[in-house]
């Protein structure tokens, strides 16, 4: 459940008795005697007054919503004018104010009838509590689990620690599919410059295919218990497209690799030795990454520096962080991407084996996961789409100084998809070189694009930033059981 309340913006805490133990109102519940199984459960609400204004929620609760649903909007915010829980999911979730909590307590305590309940709900007088629909939230209980899942819960009834393992690809296959509804127009990969930029954006277009694969579970056509009208993937597969500018649409989810103004440069020129200030001065135009991602939603007449704030709330902001990933060339290594399998041979088998292209390794995805709040699949299936053939004297290579047209552009050739593969890498390692020359011309690039530059360090320190608060919740329940610190991540810092 983890997983699923961070990527809704509502961190998890651990509420378990360690949490508590040791405070007053603790106490109390541990030595009242009460009726015999009721102490886990009534011990519960001391804890949260322990911890202060938050969520009590099961881990078998989770949000299965868009991240802009009123319901999660307000409890991110952490204002609860009453102890609140919520009809139909029982003792799921619960939500309120430090002050109401320790009211709630306090008149539970002086309850002489305290040692009889068995839930929390009983324990408080109904005056503490207000009401609201679940909406969003999705509560896998085992009433739920053998109402609708009849498979899982014939499963858990024989094996239990299998069963609870499918229920928890169940509740990530669901994370998924509610991920995918809610952009249901798909996932657009940003290529603004796409006359050489294939190789560049290749990272960023296999995590796309990863993230529409379909998830897989015990049950895979059902549906949250709380949205029994989802789409599952299996009926329809999630699009991806690779348009040249960012679409502020709240249906479309963006990824995007941003590369250093030189790693453009070297690109659009097919060169990396013959890159002087004089060219760059002369025969390169100025910012153009960030004109062209944002040419849609700012039109054609403002300069760079006037673009980069409309950028970073697409990077940073509420609505954009949650609609949008950003990665930087340096942080979405081109060694991730092997080399395209060799064509297979005819085959007259009716029902060939699927291939299967795993582009990423498990590290790396593990971090992704963090991210989405859900498993993304590791591996995608090879469809085989073909290309239709297009005339090619848009990528013939023009007088020498003049860079390429960058509008207009057929898909690469094998030839020049290695070529750029080549060229990537050599910048990539251009731009992270310490050698003075190199140096002095990564200053130049940077200088004649401050704009472009701006966006490229932005992205860089954002993305940093969320793996630092990835270690921060991780070291914090570390100190329960069944966490774990993962430590920095080696991809994030390259």
């Amino acid at each position: 459940m983890a997983k699923g309340v961070v990527e809704q913006g509502l961190p998890a805490s651990d509420t378990e008795r360690a949490r508590g133990h040791g405070t007053p109102a603790v106490s109390s519940t541990e030595t009242e005697g009460h009726a015999e199984g009721s102490g886990v459960r009534i011990h519960a609400v001391p804890c949260l007054g322990a911890y202060g204004t938050g969520l009590l929620a099961s881990w078998h609760c989770v949000p299965m919503g868009a991240y802009d649903d009123h319901l999660l909007a307000h409890l991110r915010r952490g204002e609860y004018a009453q102890l609140t829980k919520f009809d139909g999911i029982g003792a799921g979730l619960f939500a309120g104010q430090k002050s109401h909590i320790d009211d709630a307590i306090k008149t539970a305590l002086n309850d002489a009838k305290l040692g009889t309940y068995k839930t929390i709900i009983e324990a408080v007088s109904e005056d503490h509590w207000m009401s609201e629909q679940p909406g969003p939230m999705a509560h896998y209980d085992s009433k739920t689990i053998k109402a609708k899942y009849r498979a899982l819960a014939d499963l858990m009834d024989g094996d239990s620690a299998k069963g609870k393992q499918e229920l928890n690809r169940l509740i990530g296959s669901h994370l998924h599919t509610i991920w995918q509804n809610t952009f249901k127009n798909g996932i657009a990969v940003l290529k603004p410059l796409p006359a050489h930029s294939t190789a560049l954006v290749q990272p960023a277009l296999d995590l796309a295919h990863l993230l529409a694969e379909c998830p897989e579970s015990i049950m895979q056509t059902s549906c949250p218990p709380n949205r029994p009208k989802c789409s599952p993937c299996v009926g329809s597969r999630m699009q991806v497209q690779t348009p040249t500018a960012f679409k502020n649409s709240s249906t479309i989810f963006s990824l995007s690799v941003v590369p250093h103004p030189l790693t453009m440069i070297t690109l659009n020129n097919d060169t990396v030795e013959h890159i002087t200030v004089k060219h760059i001065r002369r025969n390169t135009d100025r910012d153009p990454w960030l004109w062209s991602v944002t040419r849609d939603v700012l039109g054609d007449g403002r300069g760079g520096p006037s673009r980069i704030l409309s950028l970073k709330n697409m990077v940073a902001s509420e609505f954009g962080s949650s609609r949008s990933l950003w990665f930087t060339t340096e942080q979405f290594p081109t060694t991730f991407n092997p080399p395209p399998p060799p064509p297979k041979s005819p085959t007259n088998d009716a029902h060939p084996e699927k291939e299967k292209i795993e582009p990423f390794p498990e590290t790396w995805l593990e971090e992704l996961d963090w991210v989405f709040g859900f498993s993304i699949p590791r591996s995608t299936i090879a469809h085989g789409e073909s290309l239709p053939p297009v005339p090619g004297p848009e990528r013939w290579k023009g007088p020498e100084g003049i860079p390429a047209d960058v509008s207009k552009t057929r898909p690469p050739t094998d030839e020049e998809k290695s070529k750029e593969v080549s060229l990537l890498r050599r910048a990539r390692d251009t731009v992270e070189s310490k050698d003075e020359n190199i140096l002095k011309m990564r200053r130049v690039a940077e200088a004649w694009n401050l704009a472009d530059s701006e966006v490229w360090k932005f992205v860089k320190a954002f993305r940093a930033r969320s793996n630092l608060e990835r270690q921060a919740f991780e070291k914090e329940e570390a100190k329960f059981g069944g966490s774990k610190v993962r430590g920095p991540s080696r991809w994030w810092h390259s």
